[in-house]
């Protein structure tokens, strides 16, 4: 049997004190112990039960079957995984908050659904306004169009017109207003209300704001009658004003005044405002004066509030969204309005504006957790005894606080509204009813206190503008709300789907229709031969309203099984029913007595057209079936009833077998291998284990003990856990591999020493942190307060306070350091540590490892690929760099981002290559380049040839918390870093010196002057050519001491100084070397040599000046060098068995060589007495001239304050040389 479920049952036999509280470190194996098995946790009751499902592959029907649980752990996290164990699963709690909606998408729902209730009716052919609502959940449209409604409707589409760009938007809301004026009584009235009329004056004002500045004539004379129409409407208003400033008449909705008249204020205003007619400026303020006279307290609640006499007392929150806005909206116009300091406009707006921030602030603490108001009509001190939500009011409110957070820039009213509208989106229709889909309903519950069972056009109107305004004014924003998981679940009809917490556990709550036809239904249709079982309640077992169905083989209404639960207080029975071609079979019905709020474990078995039924595993009906055959289909869920909800819980599909199959647990194996660190701290030492010294195949649990485990040399294990009590420690000479997966509760502490450093290599997933201790040289003094270091963790969360001073990083860009923390290192970039006078030199490194290949940017001022015979001058440059702005030239600092030492070879393999468009390096410098903080110079690690570039220097590796630099080939450039390069080599320090047994036949030459020594390398080998070989000729990065020594191009001068060279072993003895000494000062130095011998060729160091050879394998040469001695031309490498003779000597070089150094233009070649040396930049200035001397060297002091490029200009009688050199 094939990917079956198994039940588990546990009992007191189990070692329960060995496991976590909540299971969560259960974990199962197949019989090899190490493929993991998914699994779910159905009951848990810790020290007594527990009963899981397990998915094994394959069952053997012939013998036993072995699986392995595992548990332990005490940092684990649940792995019990309902989807991977079961043919189909849902808890409905996995798919809370993944529907991510946007702004767009809600409103363009909602728009549609505006677009549907403006095409219900007509007038003639013409479009009218919109319906007066929806009845749910089928309809119908109720009519005839709302006039009030249609006109405040008119703003939000001219809105999403402009916002959505749709142009029907424009024609639909010029239809609205037409039609509004052809509707208008002769009075200057609509709907003959007070209240109506000026919400219609809202709309007419905004279709004459848009059509006004039209370029069509017939659009402007509609303009006009729009305006004409507000006018005779705002007429009307003046003339039937009460003596206090209040509506108060038989026009007035249910026949008495209301504070929510302030959003008729807000209309007269803008008439106001366009018509320059005082009369409605007057009426406007005395009405306000009347409202603000009804706030009980400063409180923010008004009195005269409700829609009805009877509400008065306990206003819904659309009379409170009504009133806030009005106020709000006509304060901001009065303010704009006033014209000095006392204005007595001030005084009005003020106190409009304060009135409804009181209102919007009273209402921000009465937010639940889902963005809901906490009731949906509230008394005078705020409570609510309402707890439906009325989502016109939620919709209006969360206008409000988009409105004060644009005016006041306060924080909390954004939050507020995004909740709100997070809450909104979540009750959005959604349904391929047109009547229901994009539409927002008067309650929640749907059948709740307010327009119960019915979609409202104003509710969706203040939706609309709701996720607008918060989008215009907050910024874009998405909507993570509750749903089905449209991955398993399709409704069809629309039920009233609702996640809930029964028992603290989430369920789904649904609600039907009187019918058998709304419900949810699985996307797979394919469920054939199966075990289906779920948890199901009832909220009431003595209504006909509550009857829970759980329907199987569903593929239509026709075709498909359903059972129902059917309460009292008459049926109490367990009724099952097919459906063939649309008529129904069996109608079995089974007496069962149910009760309320209890969970029942229900199962139904299906093979072919056996059903049998069970209640909490025990049998209760096993009918006759009849009919034509239903075979296969989805699996459903819904409530017959629509009064009270019925909740679901761990829907789970299992496969059927003809037994089930039986899982017996057996006995309890150690497979893990546990420190008991009761003789030592040595790993190595069996004693400490419950076994053996861990292998690599082996899994590791630390734990707190006596002593705690320390590596002292390399060690392996397969899994290894550290307790949250036990700590391990990896000593500087130790190496840890862990093959696979690291979990950290306690804590691993990774030490380093100066000439070594203790490694850790993770090859699976290490969770938790480690510590890294980097040993630099300690001090604050020249000799060792800086040092290029990296952070062998993901992130550092220690300061190391008391140890360092400053931290800087490099920018390529501007060429130049800047300050930043060490707890802000990022992984794989390279930093400059600064110590403090009294550091010890240990720098901690605390966070997670990096647990990937890690690919770190760089930048450069080139934007081509060069090959390394090419020239630097004539490549093109990135947008805003160039000659002139050349920053750090390419130079980036990255950095080793594991614990361990990676392999200097594999990381040039992996990010040089030949082809020039895919190598991240430049080509004439492929190597790492390491500054020693000691002797303040930079040495290289490059392909290895068996030659260190300094006596302290791996010509391998690169430790763990080492930075360095590398040329990139271009700003596209990205050095890859995997963790593949990782090695242990504890015994390479930060500079470490490397082996000579293996060295190629060559030599290192230094110079070693009163301030320190410098070194430069020329190596032969049968693969190399004199030639540029990329990765063995490897160019000088200059260290700033006061002597530079290096090698140049045997064959063709190409510009490089190379601080290695490779060249050609079977010619070693044909090949002249010239050797460049750069220094400012002169003076006394001595060049000496280690050699390995090219075959019976040794090493000589001529110094044609002098003419004397040198044999550098026996003997040092001291000379003193004059002031201003630089390049190449006076001492050469030559391999001979014997002194070399004039045969030997190197061809003479002809022209002139130019570079720059110590700050000034070095010309080598001979001049004639009196030559015109001219330096310009790159605009053609000219920046110096001067006259050289007769003789092979020339140096020109540069002006102070030259940098970047500049062109070269010799002239030697007609012979004129030029050269771009670049001044640094």
């Amino acid at each position: 049997m094939a990917e079956h479920q198994v039940k588990v049952s546990l009992d007191i036999s189990i070692p329960w004190s060995h496991v976590n509280s909540d299971g969560s470190d259960i974990r199962f194996t197949s019989s090899d112990g190490v493929t993991e098995l998914s699994f779910w946790l159905e009951n848990w009751t810790y020290g007594t039960s527990g009963t899981l499902w397990v998915r094994i592959p394959l069952l053997s029907e012939a013998s036993d079957n072995i699986i392995y649980m595992y548990y332990g752990n005490d940092q684990a996290e649940n792995a019990s995984d309902g989807d991977l164990t079961f043919e189909f699963f849902d808890d409905f709690s996995g798919y809370v908050q993944t529907q991510i909606i946007t702004h767009e998408a809600a409103i363009s729902k909602a728009i549609s659904w505006i677009k549907v209730a403006q095409d219900v009716y007509v007038d003639g052919i013409d479009a009218t306004g919109v319906a007066n609502h929806y009845s749910y959940p089928s309809g119908p449209w109720s009519g005839p169009d709302y006039q009030e409604v249609t006109g405040y409707t008119i703003p939000t589409v001219f809105d999403q017109y402009h916002s959505l760009e749709d142009a029907n938007l424009r024609s639909r809301a010029i239809q609205m207003s037409d039609w509004l004026v052809r509707m208008q009584n002769a009075d200057g009235t609509w709907e003959v209300s007070i209240y109506n009329t000026g919400q219609v004056i809202d709309g007419l004002l905004r279709a004459y704001d848009e059509l006004i500045i039209s370029e069509d004539e017939d659009e402007r004379a509609k303009a006009a009658g729009y305006l004409s129409a507000a006018t005779e409407a705002g007429d009307f208003l003046v003339s039937t004003q009460e003596a206090d400033g209040s509506w108060n008449n038989a026009r007035c909705f249910n026949g008495f005044p209301h504070a929510y008249h302030s959003r008729m204020d807000w209309p007269m205003l803008r008439l106001w405002q366009r018509t320059g007619n005082d009369a409605y400026l007057t009426a406007t303020v005395e009405n306000l004066y009347w409202i603000l006279s009804l706030e009980e307290n400063n409180t923010g609640w008004f009195n005269n509030n409700g829609l009805q006499l009877s509400q008065n007392t306990r206003p819904i929150t659309h009379a409170i969204g009504y009133c806030a806005e009005g106020l709000l909206e006509s304060g901001l116009i009065l303010l704009s309005e006033a014209t000095g300091a006392n204005d007595t406009l001030l005084t009005i707006a003020a106190n409009c504006v304060d009135a409804a921030t009181r209102t919007a602030d009273a209402l921000l603490g009465q937010i639940q957790a889902d963005g809901s108001f906490t009731g949906g009509a509230y008394y005078s001190d705020w409570i609510t005894d309402e707890p439906d939500e009325c989502l016109t009011g939620s919709a209006q409110m969360s206008i409000v606080w988009s409105r004060l957070y644009y005016h006041t820039n306060n924080q909390n009213y954004l939050d507020a509204s995004r909740a709100m509208n997070r809450y909104l989106v979540s009750v959005q229709g959604n349904s391929a009813n047109t009547g229901i889909d994009g539409g927002i309903a008067g309650s929640d519950p749907i059948n709740g206190f307010y327009s119960s069972n019915q979609i409202l056009p104003w509710a969706t109107k203040f939706f609309i503008d709701a996720l607008y305004l918060e989008n215009l004014y907050g910024g874009d924003y998405e909507y993570s709300v509750t749903g089905i998981d449209p991955d398993k679940w399709i409704t069809v009809g629309s039920p009233i789907l609702e996640f809930v917490k029964v028992n603290d556990n989430d369920a789904l709550s649904i609600i039907g229709n009187d019918s058998h036809d709304f419900f949810i239904t699985t996307v797979n249709t394919g469920f054939t031969d199966f075990i289906l079982e779920t948890n199901v309640m009832l909220s009431e077992d003595q209504s006909p309203q509550c009857v829970p169905e759980v329907g199987f083989r569903y593929t239509d209404i026709a075709n498909r099984y359903i059972t129902q639960l059917r309460g009292g207080p008459t049926t109490n029975d367990l009724f099952l029913r097919k459906y063939h071609e649309g008529t129904w079979y069996i109608n079995s019905s089974t007496p069962y007595d149910y009760s309320a709020d209890l969970y029942y474990k229900f199962r139904i078995s299906a093979t072919g057209n056996a059903i049998t039924l069970f209640f909490n595993d025990i049998e209760v009906a096993s009918p006759t079936n009849a009919g034509g055959d239903v075979l296969s289909g989805g699996i459903c869920l819904q409530n017959w009833g629509n009064d009270y909800p019925v909740y679901f819980d761990d829907v789970r599909i299992r496969k059927i077998a003809l037994a089930e199959p039986e899982a017996i647990v057996g006995t309890v194996e150690e497979g893990i291998i546990r420190w008991e660190g009761t003789l030592s701290s040595a790993w190595e030492v069996a004693g400490n284990w419950t076994s053996t010294v861990p292998g690599l195949t082996d899994d590791v649990v630390i734990v707190g003990a006596d002593f705690a485990p320390q590596i002292t040399a390399n060690a392996e294990c397969n899994n290894l856990i550290i307790e949250s009590a036990a700590s391990l420690i990896v000593a500087s000479e130790g190496g840890l591999t862990i093959e696979n997966d690291l979990t950290i509760n306690g804590s691993l502490i990774v030490n380093s020493a100066m000439a070594s450093s203790g490694s850790l290599i993770v090859n699976g997933t290490a969770t938790g942190n480690i510590t890294y201790n980097r040993q630099l040289k300690p001090g604050s003094d020249a000799t060792s307060d800086w040092h290029l270091a990296a952070a062998p963790v993901a992130t550092n969360s220690d300061a190391n306070t008391g140890k360092v001073n400053t931290v800087f990083q490099w920018s390529e860009i501007a060429g130049a350091w800047s300050t930043t923390d060490i707890t802000s290192a990022l992984p794989g970039h390279g930093y400059n540590i600064r110590q403090e006078e009294a550091s010890d030199g240990v720098i901690s490194f605390t966070g997670p490892i990096v647990n990937s290949d890690l690919t770190v940017a760089a930048s450069s001022p080139y934007a081509d690929a060069i090959a390394p015979d090419e020239s630097y001058f004539d490549r093109a440059y990135v947008s805003g760099r160039s000659l002139e702005n050349l920053g750090g030239r390419g130079w980036n600092l990255p950095g080793n981002p594991f614990p361990s030492a990676i392999n200097a070879s594999a990381f040039i393999n992996a990010n040089y290559n030949a082809t020039p468009s895919l190598s991240q390096f430049d080509p004439n410098y492929v190597a790492l380049y390491l500054f020693d903080g000691t002797s303040r110079r930079y040495y290289y690690v490059a392909n290895y040839t068996g030659w260190p570039s300094g006596t302290d220097l791996s010509a391998t590796h690169i430790q763990a918390g080492q930075g360095f630099f590398v040329l990139a080939m271009n700003d596209n450039s990205e050095f890859l870093f995997t963790r593949a390069m990782q090695e242990h080599s504890t015994a390479t320090a930060m500079l470490k010196s490397g082996g000579t047994d293996d060295r190629w036949p060559g030599l290192q030459l230094k110079v070693t002057h009163p301030t320190g020594e410098v070194i430069t390398t020329v190596v032969y080998n049968q693969e190399t050519t004199t030639g540029v070989d990329p990765g063995y000729d490897i160019g000088l990065f200059k260290s700033g001491q006061d002597v530079e020594l290096y090698t140049i191009l045997p064959a063709s001068d190409n510009g490089i100084n190379y601080t290695r060279q490779a060249l050609p072993l079977s010619v070693a003895d044909t090949i002249v070397v010239p050797v460049g000494v750069d220094t400012e000062d002169g003076g006394e130095v001595v060049f000496s040599a280690v050699t390995v011998p090219a075959g019976t060729n040794k090493f000589w160091l001529e110094d044609r000046t002098a003419g004397t050879f040198t044999d550098l394998s026996s003997s040092t040469y001291t000379v003193t060098l004059p002031a201003e001695s630089y390049g190449t031309g006076r001492f050469y490498i030559i391999a001979s068995t014997n002194t070399p003779t004039g045969v030997n000597l190197p061809e003479q070089e002809t022209g002139l060589r130019i570079w720059s150094s110590f700050g000034k233009i070095i010309i080598k070649g001979p001049v004639t007495n009196g030559s015109l040396c001219e330096l310009f930049d790159l605009q053609g200035n000219r920046i110096l001239k001067t006259h050289l001397t007769d003789g092979d060297l020339n140096t020109v002091s540069l002006p102070a304050g030259t940098g970047g490029v500049c062109l070269v200009r010799v002239t030697d009688g007609v012979k004129v040389t030029s050269k771009k050199v670049i001044v640094l």
